[in-house]
């Protein structure tokens, strides 16, 4: 391999694993849990129910 591949090569695995460790830091914070349970919002609830078809979920008012 020529040097100019390898530095494209090494670039592209640096942006692979740059954007998986983003991807993985950012994912977490879409939905807050508060002792393993997750704390749903009006904002959130509807993105969750289609990430997670089957769920047990508790109503309340504060």
């Amino acid at each position: 391999m020529c040097a100019s591949t390898v530095q494209i090569t090494q670039g592209m695995w640096r942006l692979l694993a740059t954007s998986l460790l983003l991807g993985f830091a950012c994912g977490d914070e879409q939905f807050e849990k508060e002792d393993g349970v997750y704390a749903l919002t009006d904002k959130n609830f509807d993105e969750f129910a289609q990430a997670n078809p089957t769920f047990l979920a508790e109503f309340y008012s504060p």
